[in-house]
């Protein structure tokens, strides 16, 4: 005889994702937690990084500006020209810096600041071939006179805080420097300049 097996039930089957525990949803929170740790953590490390880099680039630039400063003043101060950055300069008034096509002159202002050292200055006229003109106090030069005088007569040199115009027999001219001179004879590197020169009017 045969015995008939009882089968089941589709409904008897169960199936069980979780445990049935009172603590399932902790287990579960747990791992929720843990799985999401990771991109947290990437997260932080990114952001360490970048404030990590950040004061890196700061460290670095305040070490090259307290080397450079005290170098460049060191090496300016050793022939005085540290002393004269930004005391003599051009003027922009376009009556007294221009270029007068008609005579041919090159009219160029120039301000002396609070300074005892200069003892000059050197004028670079710019063009297909540049030239340089040195000016000092009472000297004689063939083409260049002040602007209220004639040639041939003796040059000043603006007193502290004060301007000069001095005009030049020139082609026409593209730019101007200035260059100034120490009372030691020493030229410093140009401390103003004029890249575009107006027509006088």
């Amino acid at each position: 005889m045969f015995l008939k097996k009882k089968s089941r039930s589709q409904s008897d089957v169960r199936i069980k994702l979780m445990p049935d525990h009172k603590y399932s949803n902790l287990h579960l929170n747990s791992a929720i937690k843990f799985i999401r740790l990771p991109e947290s953590k990437r997260s932080q490390t990114q952001v360490i990084a970048t404030v990590l880099l950040i004061m890196i680039v700061i460290v670095t630039t305040v070490i090259l500006v307290n080397f450079s400063v005290p170098f460049v003043k060191k090496q300016l101060a050793g022939t005085g020209c540290f002393d004269t950055v930004g005391k003599v300069s051009i003027s922009d008034n376009i009556k007294y810096t221009c270029y007068d096509i008609n005579a041919k002159e090159m009219r160029v202002q120039v301000r002396i600041g609070d300074s005892e050292e200069i003892n000059g200055f050197l004028i670079e006229l710019g063009r297909a071939s540049s030239k340089s003109i040195q000016i000092k106090d009472q000297i004689i030069l063939q083409n260049v006179r002040m602007y209220d005088s004639i040639y041939n007569t003796s040059l000043e040199l603006p007193k502290k805080n004060e301007e000069r115009t001095y005009v030049i027999k020139s082609e026409v001219v593209e730019s101007v420097k200035i260059y100034p001179i120490l009372k030691d004879g020493n030229s410093c590197q140009s401390s103003d300049s004029l890249e575009k020169v107006n027509v006088c009017k």
